[in-house]
């Protein structure tokens, strides 16, 4: 009876509060569903028109479902692929499930929505933290279940605000809200711990604080900022490096409301963004050849024999101009090579690196396939060129007597004829000139009885005869008046006076000297223009050939790699790791066939295994007392040269290249998906 009595009470109760319950259950949904059309109106908004990302994933769950759908509905119908992954059943004996659907497209830039009402986003957060997964690849957009006055007060703890202490009152620790203008944005550092309110279990900062964040995190924290859930305030996250001792960051990124939309007052890039580490120490390795006699650092920053280790001290200079820009420090490391495989695993830098024992390259290195599967390359730094140098030998075909070098022998012969043709035309046309001067003679005296006073000479049998003595010796025989034939003075003009009076004109005329004649027939001149032209031609063209063979570099015939094998230069190699490196990578014969013949080799004569590697400056002594080749980098050897070599040894150098051009560019290289990858690249 007691019982039955019992039992019939407790289905009164039933009965009773079951309705009630119901009721306040359906009106509670009725107005909460308000907030679901603005959440995936926001969602939408910021993922397909701030981030512009065409795919991504959302985490689920049994207590979301109603807002997942309404959100999957919107990035549907925008055409945004979606893959989900429901964070309350995990399956059995995948325990890092959420993880690795993560990981299957890491190649890929997709958004990540998780909302933190679900009772495993935690889990999924520290998974995430696990594999590295707070990085570029993933743009995290986190709606925090808390908000300023519902779950509690939350503060910020231990922050500071652009520098100084931040407002410890529990209602202004996220007080940012919609009317705060862009100029007063600001950054917290997140101390959090356990006198916070905020440390409660699911609460995204404090979470996050503990996590694997790295410098190029893309993650959005959506903190409601009513009680309805339809207003947001947004925080953009990062850490300058968690690995590192760094502290979270916290920067106000912007807001939304269902009247306004999304509004990110913060338009700079990420890298522009994060300008400030806060002073973080990055370890930084650099490659070393030469003994440094001082501090290391002082050696790698100080502007004295530059020409030692120069690359890595350029460099170095560099990634101090960028320690100084983005605010961190460096903990300096050295090394005595770049990184080369040794049975299977790489020494050096990059050993180093991709055991995760130093941060940052501060050497660059050239492009090699096998490196790029253990660090990430970044932009180019430096070009280095290795070549042979070496001191051109003298031609032994070259020309004995230089002033015959303007011309061909062909041409001096055929100059010779056509000097010779001009020559007796000149002769000829004196010949006939002379022969006209008698008629002329003959005319004169007709016209006028005293024309033997004009014209400066005595009567015809006396005046003009060459024996006579009273002929004017300044008289010439262009304007000499010829007596009559029969005369004696005819005599005078011989042949052999012609030709040779012809000769001499010519040689003048050719000389540059002019001529001492004009003869008056036009034959006579034309062939004069001639000889004129002739000799100017002539001569212009043999001086200016003459001026330029003494200016002119020496012809070379060493121009190749296989001019250098084939020559009598002995060939030696600065003793760098990557030129010893070159050789065991190379498939080109004529590299090879001069590894194996002229530097590395054995000699019958001396019994001996020869090896002609050498420091830079030996080398390039060798190399200055002639008859040797040598390899080596132009950022080490030219302030060598210009130190020890004289003007005219400078002159005779001659540069051969053995590397591609490709393979001259230098990287500065950072850890495998390094998120201090674009810190280097873009600063």
């Amino acid at each position: 009876m007691h019982l039955h009595g019992i039992r019939l009470i407790l289905w009164c109760l039933l009965c009773v509060y079951l309705p009630a319950v119901l009721i306040t259950a359906g009106s509670g949904t009725l107005k909460n569903d308000d907030y679901l059309e603005p959440v995936a109106t926001f969602v939408y908004q910021f993922f397909r028109d701030h981030k512009g990302l065409k795919m991504g994933i959302v985490f689920t769950c049994d207590q979301k479902l109603l807002l997942v759908h309404n959100v999957l509905s919107q990035l549907t119908a925008g055409g945004v692929p979606v893959r989900t992954v429901n964070t309350d059943h995990e399956p059995s004996g995948q325990s890092e499930h959420f993880s690795s659907a993560l990981r299957k497209s890491l190649e890929f830039h997709q958004f990540v929505l998780l909302h933190m009402a679900c009772r495993n986003a935690p889990i999924v957060l520290e998974q995430a933290s696990k594999y590295e997964l707070f990085n570029a690849s993933f743009h995290w957009l986190i709606i925090d279940k808390n908000y300023n006055g519902i779950d509690g007060p939350t503060t910020l703890g231990n922050s500071s605000l652009g520098g100084s202490s931040a407002p410890t009152k529990t209602d202004q620790a996220f007080d940012v809200g919609p009317r705060r203008s862009e100029g007063a944005m600001a950054d917290w550092e997140w101390s959090g711990g356990a006198n916070t309110a905020a440390s409660a279990p699911g609460n995204a900062f404090d979470l996050l604080a503990t996590m694997n964040v790295s410098m190029n995190a893309e993650i959005t924290i959506a903190r409601p900022a009513d009680a309805a859930y339809r207003e947001f305030t947004l925080y953009d996250l990062w850490n300058p490096g968690f690995m590192s001792g760094g502290k979270l960051k916290v920067e106000p990124l912007g807001r939304f409301t269902p009247a306004g939309g999304l509004v990110v007052e913060r338009h700079e890039t990420t890298v522009v963004r994060r300008r400030n580490m806060d002073g973080l120490k990055l370890k930084i390795m650099t490659v070393v050849t030469q003994r440094p006699h001082q501090p290391f650092e002082r050696y790698l920053t100080t502007p004295r024999n530059t020409h030692l280790d120069s690359v890595h001290r350029y460099n170095y200079g560099l990634m101090c101009m960028l320690k100084d820009f983005y605010n961190f420090t460096f903990v300096n490391r050295r090394t005595k090579s770049w990184g080369y495989l040794r049975n299977g695993t790489f020494d050096g830098m990059i050993g180093s690196l991709s055991r995760r024992e130093v941060d940052l390259g501060g050497s660059p290195m050239f492009f090699r396939q096998e490196r790029h599967r253990v660090v990430s390359y970044t932009t180019r730094t430096f070009i280095e060129r290795p070549c042979f140098i070496f001191r051109h030998p003298a031609r032994q075909d070259a020309v004995k007597n230089p002033f015959l070098l303007p011309f061909e022998t062909i041409v001096w012969y055929l100059m010779v004829v056509w000097g010779t043709m001009l020559a007796a035309v000149l002769s000829i046309s004196f010949y006939f000139e002379d022969t006209a001067g008698g008629w002329r003679w003959k005319i004169c005296h007709r016209q006028y009885p005293d024309c033997r006073q004009r014209v400066g000479g005595g009567a015809p049998g006396t005046g003009n005869n060459c024996h006579n003595k009273d002929v004017h010796t300044s008289s010439s025989s262009t304007h000499r008046l010829q007596p009559a034939a029969g005369n004696d003075g005819a005599k005078c003009n011989y042949k052999a006076e012609k030709a040779s009076k012809s000769v001499l004109l010519f040689l003048g005329g050719v000389c540059q000297q002019g001529l001492s004649e004009i003869p008056h027939l036009s034959s006579g001149r034309c062939t004069s223009f001639f000889i004129l032209l002739f000799g100017y031609l002539m001569f212009q063209y043999y001086s200016a050939s003459i001026v330029g063979s003494l200016l002119m570099e020496q012809p070379k015939s060493i121009k190749t790699l296989r001019g250098l094998i084939d020559s009598r230069l002995t060939l030696g190699i600065e003793d760098i790791p990557y030129s010893r490196d070159y050789f065991v990578r190379t498939t080109d014969a004529d590299s090879l066939e001069l590894y194996r013949t002229r530097i590395e080799y054995y000699d019958a004569r001396t019994g001996r295994n020869e090896s002609h590697f050498l420091p830079a400056a030996d080398g390039l002594q060798l190399v200055r007392d002639g008859g040797y080749a040598f390899h080596v980098a132009i950022s080490a050897a030219y302030r060598i040269i210009r130190q020890t070599f004289g003007e005219r040894e400078i002159c005779e150098l001659s540069e051969i290249d053995m590397f591609p051009v490709s393979s001259q560019w230098m990287v500065a290289i950072v850890q495998k998906n390094s998120p201090y990858r674009d810190v280097i690249t873009y600063g």
